[in-house]
């Protein structure tokens, strides 16, 4: 598994030291947007304990080529979301983007790539049910998707219906196989679903906006529903008085609450 081979790294990086010489293998570790705690635990597994020999470089992940709009999805309008999601997804299309869309598991893009097969837009999936002879061809296509529709854009490419009828215009990826999308070009992204976190957000939503001058919108899609924000709240009021939060109780007031609008906030 990559957990146990990460784990042995630290072991065969000992085995590249001189100690006759007392001088240390160099080893380069690249992260993306790791967590101080994680940043921590790669340099303990990496055997980079000793100060004297290591050197840690941040930067910052903000990408000012990148627009992140939010759309805020009640529970209660779960089919009224579904279909707004699709209308942008095919809005972009029909605005000559490629768009990458992240899912979390391998039924939800089948969902999607049936519906986006019904309205005649050429689509692929790319997670761990799809064979590596079939993803790599996906990708591939994809990436020669990518550079048309960004010359079509920009008026120097002409209109290729044979291409077009090659091409996937959308690639539906779960998280795991997303991940290594690095394609130029791609400056529609959608997270279909609630990221668990805002590093795989971030990390999502950046697979986008990778070539020279690309710009990406990033459309995050959070789930809200009333049962979560009591229980939220009661937990920070417990917190302040030092008390442990009573989930029922907070649950059983959430119950009764009225239904919210979906809303939905831009931020660049």
């Amino acid at each position: 598994s990559f957990q146990q081979a990460f784990g042995d790294l630290g072991r065969i990086t000992k085995k590249l030291d001189w100690p006759s010489t007392g001088r240390v293998a160099p080893v380069l570790a690249l992260t993306a947007t790791s967590t101080p705690t994680m940043r921590k635990s790669v340099m303990h597994t990496l055997g980079f304990a000793d100060e004297q020999y290591r050197k840690e470089i941040i930067h910052s992940v903000h990408r000012p080529n990148a627009t992140w709009l939010y759309h805020v999805c009640h529970a209660k309008g779960g089919g009224q979301h579904r279909d707004a999601r699709m209308k942008k997804l095919i809005e972009s299309v029909e605005a000559q983007h490629v768009v990458l869309v992240f899912v979390q598991t391998p039924a939800q893009a089948t969902t999607i790539l049936k519906a986006l097969e019904t309205r005649g837009i050429p689509s692929k999936g790319f997670h761990g049910q799809v064979g590596a002879l079939s993803r790599a061809e996906a990708s591939r296509h994809f990436a020669r998707a990518a550079v048309y529709f960004k010359g079509r854009r920009a008026g120097t490419q002409a209109q290729d219906a044979a291409l077009e009828r090659l091409v996937p215009f959308v690639l539906v990826c779960t998280v795991a196989f997303g991940m290594g999308v690095n394609i130029p070009h791609i400056e529609r992204v959608m997270l279909w679903t609630t990221p668990p976190n805002l590093t795989t957000a971030i990390q999502e939503g950046l697979r986008g906006g990778r070539g020279p001058d690309d710009k990406v919108v990033v459309d995050v899609y959070l789930s809200f529903n009333e049962r979560w924000a009591h229980i939220r709240r009661a937990r920070v009021h417990a917190a302040e008085a030092g008390q442990a939060v009573d989930e029922a109780k907070a649950e059983g007031a959430g119950s009764g609450g009225g239904g919210g609008r979906a809303g939905q906030r831009q931020g660049a």
